[in-house]
């Protein structure tokens, strides 16, 4: 009846219900601390797929349904579409699907040998990198690593071959400059 989920949706389905009506009928559900209400979770998937009839079960009056915003994960740096990527039903990617999301490297000159994921650490500010090799993670020789919720996947710019093609165009512009502005 509300018409499906947004693009933005979460991989859960939350339930709650009054416990006058008694414990929703799923695998998991529970009273909560208060004893005021039963509550349940449901994998959208789970849910769509309908792996389980059992799972459909009915709304009663007084049900409270929540489904929440998806969670993300961001590719910044050296790539061709930087930002933020939603999770939806998904709980990790990997950093080459991250990649892929971002379009992959370039147009700048990247170190994907260098990348790094920037992962939250509970009750710190500060987030810890943990190097990955991106390029030995394309050619099959490590493996590739999940993103977490909340992740930022970091593919460098390579400062060497930035500067030698600014370089490169730089000395090109120069010799046709003189080219054209030669004395006769």
């Amino acid at each position: 009846m509300a018409g499906g989920t947004r693009p933005d949706a979460g991989a859960t389905v939350h339930i709650s219900r009054l416990a006058q009506w008694g414990i929703i009928p799923l695998p998991g559900a529970k009273m909560d601390p208060s004893g005021q209400y039963s509550t349940a979770e449901l994998r959208i998937t789970d849910l769509f797929a309908a792996n389980s009839p059992a799972d459909n079960i009915q709304i009663l009056p007084h049900d409270v349904v929540t489904v929440e915003v998806t969670q993300t994960v961001s590719v910044i740096g050296a790539v061709q579409k930087p930002g933020a990527f939603p999770l939806n039903t998904k709980a990790s990617v990997s950093a080459l699907e991250a990649l892929a999301m971002a379009g992959g490297t370039g147009p700048q000159p990247a170190k994907p040998q260098e990348a790094r994921i920037l992962r939250l650490v509970p009750g710190q500010i500060d987030r810890r990198e943990i190097p990955i090799n991106l390029q030995k993670i394309q050619e099959g020789k490590e493996e590739d690593v999940a993103l977490r919720p909340n992740d930022i996947l970091l593919v460098p710019v390579s400062n060497k071959k930035k500067f030698g093609m600014a370089f490169g165009s730089a000395l090109m512009a120069a010799a046709v400059g003189a080219a054209i502005f030669r004395p006769f």
